[in-house]
Parts: C-alpha cells; sequence; structure tokens
C-alpha cells in the first residue's frame, strides 16, 4: 500500500508484504479506531515511512493480538504517542512523535510525495478541513 489518505488497513496475507509512503489522516467526518491496523493474523510485514496526523484521540497502531507476529513498525511519525502493540515479535524501531501541525522535515517529505498537497487532485475539498500546514497553496 502506498500514497494513501486515511486508514491503513491490511487483512492478513500469506506471505511478506509492505505498508510504506502513507500520509494519514483523520478528517473531521470520519471515524476510525485506529491509523496503522494490521489485522488478526497478520504476519510478516513492514509498516515504515508512514506519516500519522489529526486522529484526536484514535491510536496510530493497533497491533490488537497475539496472533498479529513478525509485524516490523519502523521510522513512521505521528502527532499522537497514543497504540497499542499486543503482537508477538512486533518491533517497534525509530518511530517518532512530533508536536501537532509540526512534521518533521522527513514527514513532509513523505506527506507531499503521497499526494497530501497541493498535488493532489482532492486538494479543494481537503484544504478547507485544515491541511494545509504543509504550505502548500
Amino acid at each position: 500500500m502506498r500514497g494513501s489518505r486515511l486508514s491503513a488497513y491490511a487483512r492478513p496475507r500469506p506471505h511478506t508484504h509492505t505498508h510504506t509512503s502513507n500520509s494519514l489522516v483523520q478528517t473531521p467526518s470520519a471515524y476510525w479506531a485506529a491509523q496503522l491496523y494490521p489485522d488478526e493474523g497478520s504476519a510478516y510485514s513492514t509498516w515504515h515511512d508512514n506519516v500519522v496526523t489529526d486522529i484526536g484521540s484514535s491510536e496510530w497502531l493497533h497491533l490488537w493480538t497475539g496472533s498479529i507476529h513478525n509485524v516490523t513498525v519502523a521510522n513512521n511519525f505521528m502527532d499522537t504517542s497514543t497504540y497499542l502493540n499486543h503482537g508477538t515479535n512486533c518491533p517497534m524501531i525509530n518511530n517518532t512523535v512530533f508536536p501537532k501541525g509540526k512534521p518533521p522535515p522527513a514527514a513532509v517529505v513523505i506527506m507531499n510525495a503521497s499526494g497530501t498537497n497541493g498535488s493532489n487532485p482532492w486538494w479543494p475539498t481537503l484544504r478547507p478541513l485544515g491541511l494545509d500546514y504543509l504550505g502548500a497553496s
């Protein structure tokens, strides 16, 4: 999965997969319990270089059961420290929490590449929701 706008959900798959370079934003009208959500039985995957912002009290990561296993969560950026990791052998490596509205330069690169700026055809709809802090016009 690459370049999505809202929550990243994955059903279990029999082989290795990667979820990378997504900018995940919770809009005021949307609801989701977590932004990065490998479902029960997910295994042998890597979730890296994603950005999660504006999700209120939701979790940025939801590994809710031990049947989720061998999932690596690395080098992600988020503006909340709320997460759940009950997975088995699911290391969390070099993930960064940043102040709301102040993503670090590496996160901005991911956000821009994912289309969460003026290059996104949905930008006229998204911008009024307050998603313009990247300086796009």
